[in-house]
């Protein structure tokens, strides 16, 4: 089985968080911001997955619905 580049982890991992199936989506639609998002965390992949449960929870708190951009403008913000 072929190793995940850490752009597709990064981006698996949003769907999941999302509760979306992989096969019902435009994979490529999400590869831009995963990797602007892996820029700003220096192609650190845990770091990455924290920001996205980060963006998950303040979402959730504020009752918002969330996309893998959110992440990366939030990230710019704090």
């Amino acid at each position: 089985m072929k190793k995940e580049s850490s752009l597709q982890q990064v981006v698996n991992y949003f769907l999941e968080l999302k509760g979306l199936d992989r096969k019902k989506v435009v994979y490529s639609r999400y590869v831009r911001s995963a990797k602007q998002l892996l820029i700003l965390c220096d192609e650190d992949i845990d770091m990455a997955k924290v920001e996205l449960d980060r963006t998950l929870s303040w979402a959730d708190t504020n009752c918002l619905d969330w996309a893998l951009e959110t992440v990366t403008k939030r990230f710019l913000e704090v």
